[in-house]
């Protein structure tokens, strides 16, 4: 505990030196003079007190003219420390008194004999009563029940007396005694308890009281007078230590005078106050008023702020120690004390600083070092000032903290690299030593070259790092290190030690070899393969591979790297077919590559050393699901080469095993019925020959020339709806659902990266058309997406028209180029849903249609599309111009192309069912139910016959492309609609495997039929379904008049038949 006075030690004696032009008080000698010596080893305080020797003229004047006196008003406070050395216990003393003019008040201390009686302290005043009345006035105040009163006899106490108004609280030691509220004669006294500005008078401390004139002995020390009522909490806080200007209410301070010192000699001595910016320094009239530096109360020193100390400690020290430095708080410019003009001060302040609560330094320095800190390390520093007597140590009351710490640092981590990897990437994996990091930085260079970051925030709690850099050069070696990084949660960079440096390497499958040919030797029965060196360069070797045409005997020969011909003398037999192909090898790959893979991409040569049949199939054409039931090859001759007849082989697209399934002589064409339905197959044809060798009749080949194919089972059905009476019913919706709720459908999606290009269909500027589609878009923000593109070349290949259907924000759909005009508002338009799109452009008319689910949302006209020197049209999907912007994500459907312009009925009758591929003016038709392989296939026929064949290639991802997401079948299903005649056809009803059943509902809104449902076989065996009709058996009230004709006169009994 730090006393915060000393009671009943009468020796206290400060020894102070100033050294300043204006005071000059030396030490007094006295039993503890040889404490002078300390003042430059020992922080000390300012010890002394104002001696009062209870003569009633012997008083410490702070003002003898009110003219100069700085606070008015109803509310002031006056403190100060006082000592009591009169007689015991008669020890009553004046403590304050206020004079103005003729009217007087004082505040006295009756004694310490007067606590028995219970009115210790007095209010005496003088011709201050109200509406011209005169006359004393005494007020008693005793202590609160719950104050314990002291003794001020020999013993220090600081006295605090706040007046607010007429209410008065005296406080003793910073406690709460009295609280009192007063009245003088019936009216309340706030106005005449304040020192009126202008009039003469006087207020001091000691003299004598306004009414009994009494008066003692006592030292008084710090003494202060405010311009407000300070309140108790501020009073308690402050009332032992000195006050600055860090002090709450420091500019509403009108007196301080701390005691210890004084100018002058006898009646001529002034009492300096504390601060330039007070008042006059305080008087005396009597010369016995001196410093007496024997009696002194022991303060704390001032309160601290952080701008005055300024403490500063090293936030990210890098080698275990951490700087700490602080003001000298004696510099006067930082105001730490309470000055009295001083140009220089010598009071030793001392200076205690603590790392989380420990004490490492205390003494009267300005810095000290935190040795031996671990790195990592963070402390908070406090630091607070004091000063000594007597070998006690006296503490300001509060303290400034600040945080400083030492960088963490880490280990090197145990790194590896990988040098085995068959991809381009090197993988390199660490064990942290020790803590886990904020990051690392891994660091890579060429062998023996300058060191590059890779990463340098990589997570701290990561433990391997994949380098897949496109920098990274395959069968190189490359170094790496790694090293911690980052910032840790104190804000400091981190120490760290890099790993040892490590090498990696990664190294791919060779590419195949590219430009396979041969040379035929027919006298030597020899054969020479050439071939160009893979790209890369990376192969170990190359294998070639040799098989009879039919795939059997199959041989292979190794040659080495750098190898680009090889000739093959192993046994050739003249008129036999052969089939090379010639592979890189290395260590990643598991088997050769082979050019062109399975063979698909000319990667092989067929070599017969014989007559030469290669060019005598000129070209072969697989149908595309032009048939329910087979696939059709079709193919020409050159008619170089007589065959005697053609072997039909076929392969899955995605298998290797080709089979022969069939031969055919004297015709060029093949219906496989064994084909099943859904697979793309890759058939081959190969013309057959005799051979003759001495003798021997030997067969020999044409190269084989392939197409693909496929079919997609479907069945047709056909019926009548009328009613009860015989009558057509027309506009019936008859719908066929399968029982097993699955669709053998498919949509084509793009995601940003695919694209289709569609077959060539001519859209002059002068011919009329129409485009259809059912499209589900999946959009984000403003960004553009094309979904389809229609263009018109010139002979010149310059652009002539430009139309696009593609998605910008939400309300605009269409693009017209050469313009680039956009078309706002056109349609509602929802994400990721389903939604049917159509756009018609009438020449005539100029003018340019645009619906979504049926309804003309917007229509454009003057829309004029040059075709003078028209060369050719190009519809793309999913992609602008070149193939590069504005790439399109989500889903198309049943897309259709017609050279006519469909009317709003025609639109909604047939948006929502799949069509008949021989419609009038359909020029293409993307069902996009393939499933399989790289394009879409035109279903639309310019006749009865003949298929338009108007295909479309697929770019990028191919097969995955192909999507099960489809328009439900409310949207788009299978259905017919009958005419005026009832009649109806449904022309394609595709169905998997063998067959499947359905049901067949017809709809038509008020209308009910019977059967209600008819359950039908669709198959191979039944793929034609007639008569599926049902009967209208709706009824309706007809109502109406019969009159004679010409008049307005009633028929009775008149029947409607």
């Amino acid at each position: 505990m730090i006393p915060l006075f000393l009671k009943n030690n009468p020796t206290m004696t400060n020894f102070t030196r100033l050294n300043m032009s204006r005071f000059r008080i030396a030490c007094v000698l006295s039993l503890l003079a040889s404490f002078c010596f300390l003042q430059s080893v020992h922080a000390q305080n300012r010890l002394g007190s104002v001696k009062l020797n209870g003569d009633s003229n012997n008083k410490l004047l702070f003002d003898t003219d009110g003219t100069n006196y700085t606070f008015q008003g109803e509310q002031w406070t006056v403190e100060a420390w006082v000592y009591s050395y009169g007689n015991s216990p008669n020890n009553d003393f004046n403590f304050f008194r206020l004079i103005s003019g003729n009217a007087t008040l004082s505040f006295h201390y009756e004694g310490d004999d007067a606590l028995a009686n219970g009115d210790p302290w007095r209010l005496e005043t003088h011709d201050t009563s109200e509406n011209g009345k005169s006359g004393n006035k005494k007020w008693a105040f005793d202590y609160l029940s719950s104050f314990s009163a002291p003794n001020f006899f020999q013993q220090w106490h600081h006295v605090a007396i706040a007046v607010n108004r007429n209410n008065i609280k005296i406080y003793i030691d910073g406690e709460l005694a009295i609280n009192e509220s007063i009245e003088m004669n019936g009216y309340g006294a706030p106005n005449r308890l304040w020192y009126k500005q202008g009039n003469n008078g006087e207020m001091f401390f000691g003299g004598k009281s306004a009414v009994d004139g009494n008066h003692d002995k006592m030292y008084l020390a710090e003494a202060r007078i405010w311009s407000t009522n300070l309140s108790g909490s501020v009073i308690a806080q402050y009332y032992n230590e000195e006050v600055n200007e860090n002090h709450p209410q420091w500019e509403e301070t009108a007196r301080y005078y701390h005691g210890h010192y004084a100018e002058g000699s006898g009646g001529s001595r002034t009492f300096p106050h504390v601060g330039d910016k007070l008042g006059e320094d305080a008087t005396v009239n009597d010369g016995d008023v001196v410093v007496e530096q024997t009696y002194s109360p022991l303060l704390s020193p001032p309160q601290l702020s952080t701008s005055q100390i300024n403490l500063w400690a090293e936030g990210c020290s890098d080698d275990r120690s951490i700087s700490l430095t602080w003001n000298d708080l004696t510099t006067p410019d930082l105001n730490y004390f309470a000055g009295i003009g001083e140009t220089t001060y010598s009071y030793a302040v001392g200076y205690q600083v603590q790392r989380d609560g420990v004490t490492i330094y205390e003494d009267t320095g300005h810095s000290t070092t935190d040795e031996n800190r671990s790195f990592g390390d963070s402390h908070t520093y406090s630091i607070r000032t004091y000063w000594v007597y007597n070998n006690t140590k006296y503490y300001s009351h509060n303290s400034i903290s600040i945080v400083g710490g030492v960088k963490a640092n880490f280990a090197a981590p145990s790194l590896s690299a990988t040098t085995d990897l068959c991809r381009a990437e090197i993988k390199v994996s660490w064990t942290a030593v020790g803590n886990t990091p904020p990051n690392w930085r891994l660091e890579r260079r060429s062998v023996g070259g300058s060191w590059s970051t890779v990463s340098n925030s990589i997570s701290g709690s990561a433990t391997s790092y994949t380098d897949a850099s496109a920098s990274l050069a395959k069968d190189t070696d490359y170094e790496y290190r790694l090293t911690a990084s980052g910032t840790t949660a104190d804000g400091c960079d981190v120490l760290a030690t890099s790993s040892a440096v490590v090498t990696g390497r990664y190294s791919l499958a060779p590419e195949a070899p590219t430009n396979l040919s041969f040379t035929e030797d027919n006298v030597n029965q020899q054969v020479t393969l050439q071939w160009n060196i893979p790209a890369g360069n990376n192969e170990d070797g190359f294998t070639i591979r040799r098989t009879k045409y039919d795939g059997s005997n199959a041989q292979t020969w190794t040659v080495p790297a750098g190898t680009t011909s090889w000739t093959d003398n192993n046994g050739l037999v003249q008129c036999e077919t052969y089939t090379y192909q010639v592979g890189a090898t290395n260590s990643c790959a598991a088997s050769p590559v082979y050019s062109g893979g399975n063979g698909l991409d000319n990667g092989e040569v067929n070599v017969t050393l014989s007559q030469n049949m290669d060019d005598i199939i000129a070209s072969v054409e697989g149908s595309k699901a032009y048939f329910s039931d087979h696939v059709q090859i079709d193919w020409e001759l050159t008619g170089n080469v007589t065959a005697e007849h053609y072997e039909i082989y076929r392969k899955e697209t995605n298998s290797d095993h080709r089979e022969k399934i069939d031969e055919v002589s004297g015709v060029t064409i093949y219906r496989d019925y064994e084909a099943q339905g859904g697979i793309l197959y890759d058939y081959e044809i190969v013309a057959v020959a005799t051979c003759q060798s001495n003798g021997v009749d030997t067969k020999i080949y044409s190269s084989p020339v392939s197409a693909l194919g496929f079919t997609l089972p479907y069945g047709t059905a056909a019926g009548h709806v009328q009613y009860e009476g015989g009558n057509p019913v027309q506009d019936v919706s008859v719908n066929f659902e399968r029982n097993n709720g699955t669709s053998t459908g498919r949509s084509l999606y793009f995601n940003g990266a695919s694209r289709a290009e569609l077959g060539n269909v001519d859209l002059m500027g002068d011919t009329p058309w129409s485009i259809e589609f059912w499209a589900k878009l999946i959009q984000s923000g403003n960004e553009t997406r094309h979904v389809i593109n229609v263009q018109t070349f010139n002979s010149s290949n310059q652009r002539m028209m430009d139309y696009k259907f593609q998605v910008y924000g939400w309300d605009k759909n269409i693009m017209l180029y050469p313009n680039w005009e956009w078309y706002p508002n056109s349609g509602p338009r929802t994400n990721n849903q389903w939604a049917h799109y159509a756009f018609t452009y009438d020449p005539e008319r100029k003018e340019l249609r645009y619906w979504v689910n049926g309804v003309n949302t917007n229509t454009r006209t003057n829309v004029v599309f040059n075709s003078n020197d028209y060369a050719y049209s190009r519809i793309s999907l999913g992609h602008g111009n070149n193939h590069r912007y504005h790439k399109y994500f989500g889903y198309l459907d049943e897309l259709r192309v017609w050279h006519t312009v469909l009317d709003s009925a025609t639109i909604n009758q047939n948006m929502n069912r799949i069509i008949g591929a021989d419609q009038e003016d359909l020029v293409l038709y993307y069902r996009m139910d393939e499933g399989v392989g790289n394009h879409v296939y035109d279903a639309s026929k310019a006749n009865t016959t003949t298929y338009n064949k108007n295909d479309a290639s697929l770019h990028t991802n191919m097969t995955s492309m192909f999507s099960e997401d489809i328009p439900a079948e409310e949207d788009l299903g299978i259905r017919g609609i009958t005419d005026e005649n009832g009649n109806y056809t449904v022309d394609y009803i595709p169905y998997q495997g063998t067959g499947e059943i359905f049901t067949v509902t017809p709809t038509y809104s008020g209308h009910a039929f019977s059967p209600a449902t008819r359950t039908l076989y669709i198959g191979d065996n039944s793929p034609t379904n007639n008569g599926v009709d049902f009967t209208d058996i709706s009824s309706f009230t007809v109502s109406g008049h019969v009159t004679y004709d010409q008049t307005t006169y009633p028929v009775a009994g008149a029947y409607v038949m």
